[in-house]
């Protein structure tokens, strides 16, 4: 049997949002790239690390800030651990990251362009310090609880030395229904949940998953009473598809249709 493609052109989403323009370290420095690529691309959001960060040479959000602004960009997510330099980071508990993450909330609270800040404590907690992961249910326990205290004491330091931060997570390595209903519970109760919601995703069965993953947790939103926040996804693609335009517009696509900003992870 023919099969047939059935386009509705009466169906709208809504005004373009350009979501799925982000790129995860796509600046390095201010000028490189320069206005003339990002502006037209309309490039909204990008994660780069923090001011001083070891992670990788050059991309201070701070140093990219000033032209990523101008060009028309909104968010800059700053990843908090990317002060470590190797990767995974290295665990020195949460004691010695807390000093790490003062110094750098007070540096960028004085920064000119700190309302467009996202701070983002923890990267990929799911295999990097946490294991969440983990296929035991007791050993989940252990780790969850381990890793919602540290969450919960990252974001009131930030919002202690500078109350307007934006805070974005959990920012596990995909969309986890297991842990995912735990830390909204707990960040609900205890007034710590993140202003903008993220996760990543890398896998090619994305393309598959990321709508019902999507719906799944506005719904679990409204189950538990708390109020609709942003969505970035700011780690996306798999290496085959960000090189093949016929493959990229899929995830392009996505993500316009849920109207959330995503970050290219291979930019």
């Amino acid at each position: 049997m023919r099969q047939q493609l059935i386009v509705n052109l009466a169906s709208e989403t809504g005004p373009v949002l350009h979501g799925a323009s982000g790129a995860l370290y796509g600046l390095s420095e201010d000028g490189v790239p320069g206005a003339d690529l990002l502006a037209p691309l309309h490039v909204r959001t990008i994660a780069q690390k923090p001011p001083g960060g070891l992670q990788h040479p050059t991309g201070d959000a701070d140093k990219v800030a000033p032209e990523f602004i101008s060009a028309g960009g909104e968010w800059i997510l700053v990843y908090l651990q990317d002060s470590y330099p190797d990767w995974p980071y290295q665990d020195h508990e949460i004691a010695d990251y807390l000093t790490t993450i003062k110094s750098m909330v007070s540096s960028l609270a004085n920064d000119p362009y700190s309302g467009h800040y996202v701070l983002v404590p923890f990267n990929e907690p799911d295999w990097i310090w946490y294991d969440l992961k983990t296929a035991d249910p007791a050993q989940y326990l252990i780790n969850r609880d381990r890793f919602l205290a540290d969450w919960a004491t990252a974001c009131q330091a930030i919002r202690s030395l500078n109350p307007d931060a934006l805070i974005a997570g959990p920012n596990e390595a995909y969309y986890d229904s297991r842990f995912m209903p735990d830390f909204l519970s707990y960040g609900g109760v205890r007034n710590v949940l993140p202003d903008i919601i993220s996760w990543h995703e890398l896998s090619p069965g994305s393309l598959r998953t990321y709508r019902s993953s999507y719906t799944s947790f506005r719904e679990l939103e409204r189950q538990l009473g708390s109020s609709p926040r942003l969505v970035n996804i700011n780690e996306y693609g798999s290496r085959r598809d960000l090189s093949n335009p016929g493959q990229l517009v899929q995830w392009i696509a996505m993500f316009e249709d849920t109207k959330v900003d995503a970050d290219q992870a291979y930019w």
